[in-house]
């Protein structure tokens, strides 16, 4: 059997030993504060009882396996102040900068980086090796302006059959220049060229 005391203002004095539960109404516990001699209680994985008080410990938490694509890092947004998850891999993409690549996570140097490309194939900031299959014109198009940063190099490399009847073309993409020209033209055996992206559409030859 159940029974409901009302009861007005209550203090006690002294300590009060609890067998079996205390439920709250609406199972709130209200207050101005808590205090807690002992938070060992209530501490778990990766916190521990610090004088009452719960502790990040981040010594208590297993090491396992790094996954740069799927394990997740939380971070506080200053454009909506909200806290949010991202992986590794968005973020090494996020902050590589002029000089700098990254791939599935791991930091690369541009010139580290080597990507072949043929006829039709857009160009990356990377040392590009051209293939050229066949006698005339094989058209390769620059990286869009928003994929790029100042600073950014675009290593080009013509293959040993590159001539003036095989040659490769060397396209802007959109309102982009080199030089102040919409292309320009390798033709020459072992052909190579260099371009720095050095303001808003606009490429230097180096």
């Amino acid at each position: 059997m159940a029974y409901k005391y009302q009861l007005g203002d209550a203090r006690l004095s002294g300590s009060l030993i609890q067998e079996g539960d205390v439920t709250a109404e609406s199972s709130n516990i209200s207050g101005s504060t808590i205090t807690l001699g002992d938070a060992s209680g209530i501490a778990g994985t990766g916190f521990t009882n610090s004088i009452g008080k719960l502790k990040l410990d981040l010594s208590g938490i297993s090491n396992s396996g790094f996954t740069p694509s799927a394990d997740k890092f939380a971070f506080l947004d200053m454009t909506d102040n909200s806290t949010k998850l991202t992986n590794w891999t968005t973020i090494a993409v996020d902050t590589a900068g002029a000089g700098l690549t990254s791939s599935a996570g791991v930091f690369l140097s541009l010139r580290a980086k080597v990507v072949a490309k043929s006829n039709g194939n857009t160009l990356e900031s990377a040392f590009n090796r051209l293939t050229l299959g066949s006698d005339g014109e094989h058209s390769f198009t620059l990286p869009a302006s928003s994929d790029l940063r100042v600073g950014d190099p675009i290593i080009i490399k013509a293959p040993s059959d590159c001539s003036g009847t095989r040659f490769a073309t060397i396209n802007r993409a959109g309102s982009q220049t080199i030089d102040g020209h919409t292309s320009i033209r390798l033709e020459s055996p072992h052909a190579a060229v260099e371009l720095i992206y050095v303001a808003a559409n606009t490429f230097s030859i180096t």
